[in-house]
């Protein structure tokens, strides 16, 4: 599926593997189970603490995050039809475009799909490698500390067996939940910047139509279809915009919010590991 679209062909592969489109499998139920318990634990944590300011706001960036990952997958299901129409009204633009004998449009297809294909990959590899980050930093302090600040009623999670049973839980959604954050975040700047690649040859057509300035009724043709396609294009980004404005403001006020409390925590954090951990989350 989405073949000849390489700028979001890896994005919907890996949705559609956990089924958040496209398919209803077992999937769905697992990853949205999993990771929705998370956040309820993080929840309980965050209300029943007793842990210092640094351990507060390093877990809010956490349950922040973890809180629109899931934000995301629910609102894809709810909206799951409109999204599939807008990725399939994609594939007919893509294929209306590549029927155009004109080099430039060409190149332009040529070039999106390139750039969103190591896009998707370049930011699926860099999530998986803050996963490792999230991981790893446990190994690093002297004290128990699990990836997640969580809590589970009843049960003393840093005592063993509880404490290695929920590190390898929240090791084990990880990579699930980053595989349900970042494909999402390339599917959607993969349907702007082919609405851009429309704008683009939209633009071209009407600066080619003085090829045919000599025939009056070639023109007027010619400028309905730049005049349809412009409605297209209006429509095309109106949805886009109506499907991740309001997800896309809310996150950012929330990681706005974090990013600044995480910036101070760089100035009274003490210890190397706890300094390079900061900068991690800083780079997410």
């Amino acid at each position: 599926m989405f073949d000849d679209l390489q700028l979001i062909h890896m994005s919907v592969r890996i949705l559609r593997f956990w089924s958040l489109i496209y398919e209803h499998t077992w999937r769905r139920y697992v990853c949205l189970s999993m990771t929705t318990f998370l956040v309820f634990t993080q929840l309980y944590y965050m209300f029943r603490t007793s842990e210092g300011i640094v351990s507060i706001i390093r877990n809010s960036y956490m349950l922040v995050l973890w809180f629109n990952t899931i934000l995301r997958a629910y609102l894809l299901l709810y909206d799951r039809e409109k999204y599939e129409k807008l990725l399939s009204d994609l594939e007919k633009f893509n294929f209306d475009l590549k029927q155009s004998k004109d080099f430039y449009i060409q190149d332009l297809l040529a070039e999106v799909n390139k750039t969103g294909k190591y896009m998707a990959q370049g930011n699926l590899f860099l999530g998986l490698l803050t996963c490792f980050g999230f991981g790893f930093y446990p190994f690093f302090v002297n004290e128990r500390v699990l990836p997640f600040g969580s809590m589970i009623p009843g049960v003393d999670e840093y005592k063993s067996p509880f404490y290695e049973f929920w590190y390898f839980y929240q090791m084990i959604i990880t990579p699930m939940g980053c595989c349900m954050y970042i494909p999402y975040t390339s599917l959607i700047v993969g349907c702007i910047m082919f609405g851009i690649v429309m704008c683009k040859a939209l633009q071209f057509r009407l600066k080619t139509l003085h090829r045919v300035r000599h025939d009056e009724p070639l023109i007027r043709k010619h400028v309905r279809e730049c005049i349809r396609y412009q409605l297209c294009i209006i429509d095309y980004i109106a949805r886009v915009n109506s499907l991740t404005t309001y997800i896309f403001l809310l996150e950012f006020l929330a990681f706005g919010t974090l990013l600044c409390a995480l910036l101070f925590l760089l100035i009274i954090v003490s210890g190397l590991c706890s300094r390079k951990y900061f900068i991690n989350l800083l780079s997410r």
